[in-house]
């Protein structure tokens, strides 16, 4: 049985089953917000083969545009294969991203999986799910982690044919959603800082050097995207980003982008479920808990006889970088927005929980090391996996509470709502 556990294609078999049985109720949402954009469109007549490449809202979609508009010919207003699709991709998305989590914890058997299923069952992104306009972000992540992919496995193996691919998918990476715009720092710093653990690569200018083919590729897209969107932006100005030089506001906000990251995870939302209340609250307590007793060891143990926190410094650089970096610049392009979509849109918590799984990688092992000079190592890990459950049933009732809320997102509370 547990050889059976630990073979890959049976972990990523189970993992499907999961996303399947977690994310089902989404199929009873309904169209909102910017899908009625473009489905009065359609249904107007106004869509066209040159729709394609028009810039809705900012967002540079021609992919997802006609996948939409292909599904509405297909399947017009029935909201269940929308939804289907939306579970199959987060399927695809989670697949590569536990196959790219092996490649970096390779000798770890477990951590790849876990992480995978802490990733794929949170609703700290809710939205990128039950609001279908909202995958275009899944459809930026996934040529993402692809590049990853075969950046990776090229430079380990030197193989030009993989590093090809890493740069041809890296251009499909902002042609989805403005956040896939981060993609070039995750590509740069993936490079510069986890492969250096893997093989060495020459440092800082060697690197730069590398990365040559993957900016060409960006700004041949650029050139692109200035095209099709910039007359776009320029004739609809209101739909394009309020830019913030304030450098006060923008770390402000981007501090709110690790304040709302934490307390989605932890469960709290926008709504007050009763359901999960207790358990959000049982869930702050072990962290607080966690965090004081980390704190008194690192404080208390002389340095030479302390365990690192992180197993590998690089991932937990790397995973920091890019959640600031995310955060900092929708802070720089969306501060208009208010200190809601910081803490609640879970559209822009997408990018940095895939840095805060890496981030969790590199700190659990530690964790686990640490404790056991404590505890009993067997039975502290039996503990962690309580509390994982528990998270994951927290996250299970979320998702059918948030699919059967009258509030289609995670944005502002409708006023009739309120009174009601």
């Amino acid at each position: 049985m547990k050889t059976l556990f630990l073979n890959r294609w049976f972990q990523v078999f189970l993992l499907a089953i999961l996303i399947v049985i977690f994310w089902y109720p989404i199929c009873s949402n309904e169209f909102f917000y910017d899908d009625w954009t473009f489905i009065n469109k359609v249904q107007s007549g106004n869509f066209s083969f040159g729709s394609l490449f028009f810039a809705t809202n900012g967002h540079f979609a021609p992919i997802f545009t006609g996948l939409f508009f292909v599904m509405l010919k297909l399947f017009g207003l029935n909201i269940v294969p929308y939804m289907c699709f939306s579970i199959f991709m987060q399927i695809l998305t989670c697949s590569l991203l536990f196959y790219l989590l092996t490649l970096i914890f390779p000798q770890n058997k477990y951590l790849p999986f876990l992480l995978a299923l802490y990733f794929s069952l949170n609703t700290v992104y809710f939205e990128i799910l039950h609001w279908f306009s909202g995958l275009g972000q899944s459809f930026s992540f996934l040529p993402l982690l692809l590049t990853l992919i075969f950046l990776h496995r090229g430079v380990l193996e030197s193989n030009k044919k993989f590093l090809a691919i890493s740069v041809i998918t890296s251009f499909f990476i902002p042609m989805h959603y403005s956040m896939g715009f981060t993609g070039i720092g995750f590509i740069f710093l993936y490079y510069l800082f986890v492969l250096n653990k893997y093989k060495e690569i020459g440092g800082f200018k060697r690197g730069i050097i590398f990365f040559l083919p993957y900016v060409f590729a960006w700004l041949l897209f650029f050139v692109v995207y200035l095209i099709f969107a910039l007359p776009v932006l320029l004739n609809q100005p209101d739909t394009a980003p309020s830019l913030t030089f304030n450098v006060n506001s923008v770390l402000a906000y981007t501090l709110l982008g690790f304040t709302g990251l934490l307390v989605k995870n932890l469960g709290y939302s926008i709504l007050v479920f009763p359901y999960t209340t207790g358990l959000a609250v049982l869930l702050t307590f072990f962290f607080i808990v966690f965090f004081m007793m980390m704190l008194l060891y690192f404080f208390l143990t002389p340095q030479k006889n302390r365990i690192a926190l992180f197993f590998n410094r690089n991932l937990a650089i790397f995973s920091f970088i890019t959640m600031f970096f995310c955060y900092s610049l929708l802070a720089f392009a969306r501060a208009s927005l208010g200190v809601e979509a910081f803490l609640s849109w879970g559209r822009y918590h997408y990018f940095p929980m895939f840095s805060f799984t890496i981030l969790l990688g590199a700190v659990i092992p530690q964790v686990i090391n640490i404790f056991s000079k404590l505890f009993d190592r067997r039975r502290f890990k039996i503990f962690l996996v309580v509390i994982f459950i528990l998270f994951l049933m927290t996250h299970f009732i979320l998702i059918r509470q948030k699919s059967e809320s009258p509030i289609r997102t995670e944005g502002a509370l409708p006023a009739a709502y309120l009174v009601s």
